[in-house]
């Protein structure tokens, strides 16, 4: 992602690139609204992210529940 293509919020900023990491892709809201972009994991799972919440460390924590949560990405979750 460009410089320009930044979460403004720097708690956020790190749960988006650990999302990355996990496989999750970053959708950048092209419209105009309170959307800054969308975290998908390609099969399914969406969480919308906005450009100004009310708690950054609160939002990044949700972040990173839904990415732990996914059913569908085994990469980052151990087989039973």
């Amino acid at each position: 992602m460009a410089a320009g293509d930044r979460h403004p919020d720097k708690d956020i900023r790190k749960a988006i690139k650990e999302a990355q990491d996990a496989g999750w892709q970053v959708e950048k809201n092209t419209g105009r609204g309170h959307r800054w972009g969308t975290l998908r994991c390609g099969h399914g799972c969406k969480l919308g992210i906005w450009g100004t919440p009310g708690q950054g460390t609160t939002f990044a924590k949700r972040i990173r529940e839904a990415v732990k949560k996914c059913p569908h990405d085994l990469s980052t979750k151990t087989r039973p």
